[in-house]
């Protein structure tokens, strides 16, 4: 059994939720292409470019959208979420054992077996447990000081889908 407390601050979750979203190809491509279309429409306004492309303003607006807009929002929305969903800000306690984790926090305690669909993954400070799509478990790895070997140990033998470094 690995048993240890945490608190996340909101700084270290904006960080690892950007890293969440960012890893994939999808998020990538669309920022390059916002990306180019600011560029684009820069040089248009430059007058680099003849003739001059009558459609620019829009390509400006979409690319400040994709680059700032967008992030922005996220930003925005997950501050909201974090400061209103019971315990993420609190100090949680967990307990894990060969079947079921355990979560306490100062105003609510959780308690499930572990399923196969379950997704661990690893990132350099973090490991997330990925329950559901939106529901997750997030350890910091200072956390676990030197039960560590141990907790990757239990994550190996649970039966949950794995992505360890």
């Amino acid at each position: 059994m690995v048993a240890f407390t945490s608190k996340i601050e909101f700084k270290d979750y904006i960080k690892l939720i950007f890293k969440i979203l960012y890893r994939k190809t999808s998020m990538r491509l669309i920022t390059l292409g916002g990306i180019g279309t600011f560029i684009y429409a820069l040089i248009n306004y430059l007058g680099l470019v003849q003739p001059e492309d009558p459609a620019a303003t829009r390509f400006l607006f979409i690319g400040i959208a994709i680059v700032v807009v967008m992030p922005a929002f996220l930003y925005y929305n997950h501050r909201k979420g974090f400061y209103k969903r019971n315990g993420l800000h609190q100090t949680i306690s967990f307990e894990f054992d060969e079947v079921s984790v355990k979560s306490a926090s100062e105003v609510s305690s959780f308690e499930e077996n572990y399923d196969p669909s379950y997704i661990v993954e690893e990132f350099d400070n973090w490991f997330v447990i990925f329950r559901e799509k939106t529901a997750l478990y997030i350890i910091p790895k200072e956390a676990l000081g030197n039960q560590l070997p141990a907790f990757r140990t239990l994550m190996e033998d649970s039966g949950m889908y794995l992505k360890l470094q």
